[in-house]
Order: C-alpha cells, then structure tokens, then sequence
C-alpha cells in the first residue's frame, strides 16, 4: 500500500543520514595524539626518556618551590620563638585556683552555673607544663551557655574544649562539658 505522501526523491530519506555522519568527528592519529607536555617527553613515551633540559627545567623549578619558603628563617625563628614564650607567659596558669577563678567569673558574666566541677592534674611534662582535666556540668538557658563557650575560647587562660554533651528536661540546658587546660610547673 502507498500512503497519501510518497517519497519522490532518495535525498529526503538520506539528508538527515548524512548529515548525523558528517558531524561525527574522526579521531585523530597516533602521532597527533603523541603531543610532547611540560617536561619535555611526549605523553606515549616513559618517563625515563626525558631530555637532559627537560630535567634542568624540572630540577630548577623544583629548587624554587623547596628554597623559597626557606628565606629569611633566620630572622622567623627567633620570631617564633618570642611568640612560644609570650604565649607561655600570658596564657597559662601558674596557680591552681586561676581555673577555677576564670571558670567561676566567666559563669557569673554570662548567668550560667557550674553544677560541678572536677580536676585531674597530671604529672608535668618535661617543658615545664602540666595538664589539668576537667569535667564540668553546667546549667543555664541557650543565650548564656552560648555566651560562656565564647567566653571559653576568649579567655586569658588557654581552654581546650575536647567534647560537650547536652541533656534538656524541661527548662534550662545542661551542658556535660570536658575541658583540659595546662599550668606552668615550677615558677
């Protein structure tokens, strides 16, 4: 059966073929692929083939990056070495009761309050420091504790915060908190 519209010419059913062919792209040969890249070998070969520029190139740029940070060290040394000890100095306690003065003042400030509070003092450490653990339970409303974990992190005394557990019932956070700071041994 012919139906109402008849084909009378081949290139109406061939166009659109050729046309999907003609934008198929061949792909290109071994040599064109073979393109030589930044260190002077080209891509099928193996690394050991390299020119002796290639390494100069690669040794030299190598010697940069490593050297560069390097300048100047004798000057950042002693540099850092005044930032250690100010830190020392301003940031840890020699007295036992600074913690429990810095914890105590800060829960006031914010409207907090340290339900408990322990303290592990460990032996001190050849540099002259020695780590104190404590683990705290606190109470307060969302704005005050979050006002006292800032106040943490900005205090004079140097806090680590390692966790903080939450428990709510109905009414003020509690806040399980473990914390450890350290104390200058000896002076």
């Amino acid at each position: 059966m012919v139906s109402a519209r008849s084909v009378r010419n081949a290139d109406e059913i061939e166009a659109p073929r050729r046309r999907r062919l003609a934008r198929l792209r061949t792909r290109p040969s071994v040599e064109q692929r073979c393109h030589v890249d930044a260190v002077g070998h080209r891509s099928d070969e193996r690394p050991h083939h390299v020119t002796k520029e290639g390494v100069g190139r690669d040794l030299e740029h190598e010697h940069v990056s490593v050297i560069e940070p390097l300048r100047g060290l004798d000057k950042k040394i002693p540099l850092a070495m005044q930032q250690i000890d100010d830190f020392y100095k301003t940031r840890f306690s020699a007295h036992d009761s600074d913690v429990a003065e810095t914890l105590g003042n800060l829960s006031k400030v914010t409207g907090v309050k340290i339900e408990t509070a322990k303290y592990k003092a460990d032996d001190p450490e050849p540099v002259g420091l020695r780590r104190v653990e404590i683990e705290a339970s606190i109470k307060g409303d969302y704005q005050p504790l979050m006002k006292f974990l800032n106040g943490l992190e900005r205090s004079k005394v140097f806090f680590i915060v390692n966790s903080i557990g939450l428990a709510t019932q109905n009414g003020p956070i509690q806040l399980e908190m473990k914390l450890e700071t350290y104390q200058k041994v000896g002076s």
